[in-house]
C-alpha cells in the first residue's frame, strides 16, 4: 500500500503548485461547489471554472497569465492572418504588420494610376497598362523620326513605354531622318526641277521679287497645267503625300502668276492641277488628292518675263481628310470615306445640318416641314439658333401638286440672310440672294423640296421664314399674271407677238394693260463693221416691266460696243440676242449699261431693253462697231500668211478672227513697230488666254477646233502704233 500512498502524495504536489500558479481559488464555506478566485487575479482578469477548479483569465483587449494583464494594442484590428500580398481584380491586396505589429490588410486601385494588378511576377503588384505609341514602332529608346518638319524623339514615360515627344519645328528648312536622330538642314532653293524646295508643312512664303528670289526660269509651258510664259521664273517645289492626303497651292502676291501641280518636274507631262486666272482664281488656288502615296511638284510662275508686280505671298497646306480633324480646306470632317452622309469626301453635302464647330463633324438629316397641298397653311418656322458666317441650315418640304409659292426670309437680328430652294435632282429653282432679308415668288411643280438657309453674315439669333401658295396663274386670259411675259387673251394664233404667253422674237409687247398689245420691233437696219449707227432715243414713258425690242442687222463680223442710259437715270438692262431669241449677252447692273468689244459674226440681233423701274423720260441707246478682218479657215500645220494692221491710236483695239478645223497647237507672235501691244484671244464662250508683256507679245497654246476673235491693244501709255503683224503657225497637238 505504500506505492498508493506515494503516488497520491506527488499528485497533491503537482496540483498544488498548478494552484500556486494560476491563482487559488476555493470554497467561501457556504457551498461545496462553488469556486472563487484568489485575490492574486489581475483586476484586468476575469476567474473561470475550469474543471472544477478557478482559473484567472485575463479579459479581452489585455494579454498576460491572468495574474498580470497589459494592455493588447491590435485590440479591435480587424487583422488579417498571413502575411503576403495578392490581386483581387485589379487592386492589389496587401497584409503587411503596422507599427504595433499588427497585421493589418490594405487595398489600392490599381486602374486610378492607368495600371492593373498582376501576380505574374515575382510579387503581385500594380503594374503599367501602356504599350509603345505606334509612331515608335521599331524605334529605339533615344531615336526618333520628322513630323513633317518637326523633330521627333521617341522616350520612355513613367511607365517604361515609348511616347514620341516633339521637338522645335525646323520652319522652311527640312527635317532629315535618315540617321538615328532627325535634325533640321538646309532647305533647297526652289530655283528649278534640280533645286526643288522640299515642303513637309504648311507653309506661307513671302518676298518683294520673285524674279530675284527665284532666278533660274524652268519652263513649264508644255505641261498642260496652264499657259505657263516660256522665259518668266518659276518657284518649284515637292511635297511626299500618303495616300488620301490633299495639298492645296495658292497665291496671295500682287504677282499675276500661273499656278501648277504635276506628279514630274517637267514641261511634258500629266498635269493633276493648274490654274491661270485673277488674283481671285489665284487666291481660291488648286488641290489635288492623292490616291496613293507618291511625291507630287508644284510651280508658281509669273505670267511675264517681266511682271508688273513681283511681290509673292505662296501659300501650301495639307489637308488628310477623313481622319475626322477639321483641317484646313475641308469643308468638313466627319472621320469616314461614306458618302452622302452628310460630309462626303470632306465636302458638305447638300441638304445636311452638319456641326462642324466639332471634330469629327456631326451630320443630321434635314429638318421637315411637311407635306402641303394648293392653299393649305404652312406654318411660319420660327428659329433661335445662331448661324456662323457663310453656314448653312437645311429644310425639306413637300407639294402634293403644282403651286405658285411665295414667302420671306427675315434673320431677327436684320442680317444678311439667303434662301435657295433645290428640286430632287439637286437643280437650284428658287435663288435669293440679296442684302439683308428675302421675298419671292416662285412656281414650283409638285414634288420634294430641300431648303438652304445661308447665313452671308454671322445670324446671331435665329431668323422667321413665312411660306404660302397660291392658285397658279392661267395663260391666255388677257391678265398678266405671275411667270408670263405677255398675256393677249389669245394662244391660238401662234406667232402674233405673244405665244404661251412668251414675246415672240421680233416683237415688243405692251404688259402695262390687259391683254397685252404686241407689234413688231423698231427696224435701227442693216450695218458694215465701222460704220456709224445712230442713237437710238426713246421718248417714253415706259412703265415698270414693259420692254422695247429693237432688230439691227451686220453684213460682216463686228466688235461691238454700246451704251444704254435712261433719261432720268432709272435702272434699264438688257438682253441682246440673236435671230432664234437665245442671249448673246446681256447686262443687267443697277442703273444704266455698258458693253465694249464684243465680238459677233454677221447676222440679225434684237436689243430688247428692260425698264426694271418706271422710265417716265425713255432712254437713249448707242451703237458702235468695229470691223473684224477675217484671216480664214485652217486645220493644223496649214501655212497661215501674216496678217499686218494699223495705225492704231494709243488705248484703242483692231479685232481679227480665224478659224481652226482641227484641235491645234498654235505658236505667235504679235509685233509692233512702235509702242507696245497686247493681245487677247476669245471664242464664243469668253476669253481664251492673254497676253500682256511690255512691247511685243508671244504665245504658245492648244486650242480645239472652232472660230476665234484676237484683239489687239495699243497700249494706252505707250503711245500709238504704226502698224502690227500677228505671225502665226500651227502644229498638230
Amino acid at each position: 500500500m505504500k506505492g498508493v500512498e506515494k503516488m497520491s502524495t506527488a499528485r497533491i504536489l503537482w496540483f498544488a503548485s498548478v494552484l500556486a500558479l494560476l491563482g487559488a481559488c476555493g470554497d467561501d464555506g457556504n457551498n461545496s461547489d462553488a469556486i472563487e478566485c484568489a485575490d492574486t487575479c489581475s483586476t484586468d482578469a476575469t476567474c473561470k471554472d475550469i474543471g472544477g477548479t478557478g482559473v484567472c483569465e485575463c479579459n479581452p483587449g489585455f494579454d498576460g497569465d491572468g495574474i498580470t494583464c497589459d494592455a493588447n494594442a491590435c485590440a479591435g484590428i480587424s487583422n488579417c492572418s498571413t502575411e503576403g500580398a495578392s490581386c483581387s481584380g485589379d487592386n492589389l491586396v496587401v497584409c503587411a504588420a503596422d507599427a504595433d505589429g499588427c497585421l493589418v490588410e490594405s487595398s489600392t486601385d490599381c486602374t486610378a494610376s492607368d495600371q492593373s494588378c498582376s501576380d505574374a511576377g515575382d510579387a503581385p503588384a500594380c503594374v503599367s497598362g501602356c504599350s509603345d505609341d505606334p509612331a515608335c514602332s521599331g524605334i529605339a529608346d533615344g531615336n526618333g523620326f520628322c513630323d513633317g518638319s518637326t523633330p521627333t524623339i521617341c522616350s520612355s514615360n513613367a511607365e517604361g513605354c515609348l511616347e514620341p515627344v516633339a521637338g522645335t519645328s525646323c520652319g522652311l528648312e527640312v527635317c532629315d531622318d535618315s540617321a538615328a536622330t532627325p535634325v533640321c538642314v538646309a532647305n533647297a532653293s526652289g530655283d528649278s526641277c534640280a533645286a526643288v524646295f522640299v515642303i513637309q508643312d504648311d507653309i506661307s512664303i513671302t518676298g518683294a521679287d520673285i524674279s530675284a528670289d527665284y532666278a533660274n526660269d524652268e519652263d513649264f509651258a508644255g505641261s498642260g497645267c496652264s499657259s505657263a510664259i516660256d522665259g518668266a521664273v518659276e518657284a518649284v517645289f515637292s511635297a511626299d503625300l500618303a495616300a488620301g492626303e490633299t495639298i492645296h497651292l495658292a497665291e496671295f502676291g500682287g504677282l499675276d502668276s500661273v499656278l501648277g501641280i504635276m506628279p514630274l518636274c517637267a514641261a511634258a507631262g500629266e498635269c493633276y492641277a493648274g490654274v491661270d486666272g485673277g488674283s481671285t482664281a489665284e487666291e481660291a488656288g488648286i488641290s489635288y488628292t492623292a490616291t496613293t502615296a507618291e511625291t507630287v511638284f508644284l510651280y508658281v510662275s509669273a505670267f511675264s518675263d517681266t511682271p508688273f508686280s513681283t511681290d509673292y505671298d505662296i501659300r501650301v497646306s495639307f489637308t488628310q481628310c477623313g481622319n475626322g480633324v477639321f483641317e484646313s480646306g475641308e469643308a468638313c470632317d466627319d472621320g469616314n470615306e461614306v458618302a452622302d452622309d452628310g460630309c462626303t469626301a470632306c465636302t458638305l453635302d447638300i441638304g445636311f445640318n452638319c456641326d462642324t464647330a466639332v471634330s469629327p463633324t456631326l451630320c443630321a438629316a434635314p429638318t421637315d416641314l411637311g407635306t402641303y397641298a394648293l392653299g393649305e397653311a404652312i406654318p411660319d418656322t420660327v428659329e433661335t439658333m445662331a448661324l456662323a458666317s457663310k453656314a448653312s441650315y437645311f429644310y425639306t418640304i413637300t407639294f402634293s401638286e403644282d403651286v405658285l409659292l411665295s414667302g420671306t426670309l427675315t434673320a431677327a437680328g436684320a442680317e444678311d440672310i439667303d434662301i435657295f430652294f433645290y428640286d430632287g435632282n439637286g437643280d437650284l429653282v428658287i435663288d435669293e440672294g440679296t442684302g439683308g432679308g428675302e421675298e419671292w415668288t416662285s412656281l414650283l411643280p409638285a414634288g420634294t423640296y430641300t431648303i438652304e438657309i445661308f447665313a452671308f453674315a454671322a445670324i446671331g439669333t435665329g431668323w422667321t421664314m413665312t411660306l404660302a401658295t397660291t392658285t397658279l396663274p392661267v395663260c391666255a386670259n388677257g391678265i398678266l399674271e405671275f411667270g408670263e411675259a405677255c398675256d393677249d387673251g389669245d394662244d391660238s394664233a401662234a406667232g402674233d407677238g405673244c405665244t404661251a404667253c412668251v414675246i415672240d422674237i421680233g416683237f415688243d409687247c405692251d404688259v402695262s394693260a390687259d391683254p397685252s398689245v404686241c407689234t413688231l420691233a423698231s427696224d435701227l437696219g442693216s450695218f458694215a463693221g465701222g460704220e456709224l449707227i445712230p442713237n437710238t432715243v426713246e421718248a417714253g414713258p415706259v412703265a415698270q416691266g414693259n420692254n422695247l425690242t429693237y432688230k439691227i442687222t451686220f453684213t460682216g463680223q463686228v466688235a461691238l460696243s454700246g451704251t444704254l442710259n435712261a433719261a432720268g437715270g432709272e435702272d434699264i438692262d438688257m438682253l441682246f440676242l440673236d435671230d432664234q431669241g437665245a442671249t448673246v449677252f446681256s447686262r443687267g447692273a443697277s442703273g444704266g449699261e455698258s458693253w465694249t468689244d464684243i465680238a459677233l459674226p454677221a447676222g440679225t440681233y434684237f436689243v430688247r431693253v428692260v425698264a426694271f423701274d418706271a422710265a417716265p423720260t425713255g432712254w437713249t441707246l448707242t451703237l458702235n462697231t468695229k470691223p473684224i478682218v477675217d484671216i480664214g479657215s485652217f486645220a493644223a500645220t496649214d501655212v497661215i500668211a501674216d496678217s499686218v494692221g494699223g495705225p492704231l491710236t494709243a488705248g484703242t483695239t483692231a479685232f481679227h478672227s480665224i478659224t481652226f478645223t482641227t484641235d491645234v497647237v498654235l505658236d505667235g507672235t504679235l509685233i509692233a513697230d512702235t509702242g507696245d501691244v497686247d493681245l487677247r484671244v476669245s471664242n464664243s464662250a469668253g476669253t481664251v488666254f492673254s497676253s500682256g508683256a511690255t512691247g511685243n507679245e508671244t504665245f504658245n497654246q492648244t486650242l480645239t477646233a472652232g472660230t476665234y476673235f484676237f484683239r489687239v491693244l495699243a497700249f494706252a501709255s505707250a503711245g500709238d502704233v504704226g502698224t502690227y503683224t500677228l505671225a502665226m503657225s500651227t502644229t498638230a497637238p
